[in-house]
């Protein structure tokens, strides 16, 4: 038998020079254009980087887009329009992330620094949510709050507007900062009410040894000024002349006090407890036990941080949005019937005749109302309030409907702008639809 020689295995060429260069032409392509896009910047308002991101998020609606940049503006108020474009760029991207996008940037072309950009985005994005979460927690604790009784309420707002009044006005004086649970003011006034103890641990209170309360936290710190401010609102919604005279003034600078729209947001909602508990008190409380009580029982434990909060333990307490939904759920148990209206006060005598029956059914305002009264029922169903009949716009409705019928004006919504400034009332946005009938009896419901 003959030995096998050893084989040499022979090496294959392989020509990379055109795969080299096409990645290069796109590459450089890919550059040209991100220099090009890279032009845009944030100058103007809302409008305008709402614009410019509905250029890139071609399959997201343009209202849409607008509507989440303005969500983010009214959320952070203070924020620059870089870090507004920022924010907005990071949540539209997470609204896109299952269909095809068109990104660009509001920043000149760079490579090294769209890691660090977006992370910056990503940490607003997440300060927005915290700051959501804790709102909620101290909706939560002024709803408990607003359920002592009327004269036990009164005391224990107006005692602890004292208390962090005079932190504000001497941070550094240990007597403000240390109060003794045994003090029989205090216990009788605040310390018998689990739900103030909590609202003090929310501000930045700790108990210490079991006989001391210590205000460990920063006056200047968020949980502190959103206590503060809501305290004295509700003391002034109480007692205005009491409450005014114990509001230190607002200093100036970094440890300023929140900022107007913050404060208008905290005194509308002070407004929506007190205007719930006036009109429905014992619903108002019956509410706050159903939704449960996060002060029974004593414990004097600080809030957890949002990071650490167990799902779905915020659905436990009485909040703002609980309010809402008890305003909502009375406007749509009294909605009217705007067609029972009409035909009571414009059909209520009897019909003589076939061709009166008729008339009667196809009346304008009677369909119009007729419509409206399907939308709410409608919207009833999806758990949302009442729409309400309004004369001048129906009238404004009426002549376009009547323009349309008889020829003088195309099927469409020319001159929608006009018939929009003629509202004889304040809007924000406002829309039109408009429906054709071919020969249906019930036009109101097409």
């Amino acid at each position: 038998m003959r030995a096998r020689q050893p084989v040499k295995a022979q090496m294959r060429n392989f020509d990379l020079r055109e795969e080299l260069k096409a990645t290069a032409d796109r590459r450089k392509q890919t550059q040209e254009r991100s220099a090009i896009i890279g032009r845009k910047t944030t100058t103007g308002g809302v409008a305008d980087i709402a614009a410019q991101l509905a250029e890139m998020f071609p399959d997201i609606p343009a209202d849409t887009v607008e509507g989440a940049v303005s969500q983010l503006f009214r959320r952070n108020a203070d924020c620059s329009r870089q870090q507004l474009a920022d924010m907005s760029l990071a949540a539209l991207l997470e609204m896109a992330s299952t269909g095809p996008q068109a990104v660009t940037s509001f920043e000149p072309v760079c490579t090294s620094d769209c890691v660090e950009n977006e992370t910056e985005a990503n940490r607003q994005v997440r300060q927005v949510v915290v700051e959501e979460e804790e709102e909620e927690d101290l909706d939560a604790l002024l709803a408990d709050l607003f359920g002592l009784p009327d004269n036990e309420m009164k005391v224990c707002v107006k005692t602890l507007c004292g208390i962090l009044s005079r932190i504000v006005e001497k941070p550094s004086e240990p007597k403000f900062r240390e109060l003794r649970k045994g003090n029989a003011r205090f216990a009788a006034e605040v310390g018998c009410h689990p739900q103030a103890l909590a609202l003090m641990s929310y501000a930045g209170f700790e108990e210490d040894a079991g006989a001391v309360l210590i205000f460990r936290g920063d006056p200047n710190q968020e949980p502190f000024k959103r206590v503060f401010e809501a305290l004295h609102d509700a003391g002034e919604a109480l007692s205005p002349k009491v409450a005014q005279a114990s509001r230190p003034p607002v200093q100036a600078g970094t440890g300023g006090y929140p900022t107007l729209s913050r404060t208008d947001a905290r005194r509308q909602h002070i407004a929506a407890l007190t205007e719930m508990r006036l009109k429905d008190p014992r619903g108002f409380q019956e509410a706050r036990k159903n939704r449960g009580n996060r002060g029974v029982g004593g414990a004097f434990a600080r809030p957890a941080s949002p990071a650490g909060a167990v799902p779905g333990r915020r659905a436990q307490h009485f909040t703002l949005n609980d309010l809402e939904k008890m305003r909502v759920e009375e406007e749509i148990a009294g909605m009217p019937s705007y067609a029972d209206e009409y035909r009571l006060s414009h059909q209520s005598a009897p019909a003589t005749s076939y061709s009166t029956l008729v008339a009667r059914s196809y009346d304008p305002e009677l369909i119009a109302r007729q419509a409206l009264d399907g939308t709410n029922r409608y919207r009833a169903s999806k758990g949302l309030p009442p729409l309400r009949w309004n004369d001048g716009i129906a009238r404004i409705a009426r002549e376009h409907a009547e323009q349309m019928a008889s020829g003088a004006a195309p099927f469409s919504h020319d001159g929608v702008d006009q018939r929009f400034r003629a509202y004889p009332v304040a809007y924000q946005s406002a829309a039109e639809n408009l429906a054709l009938n071919n020969g249906i009896a019930d036009v109101a419901g097409i």
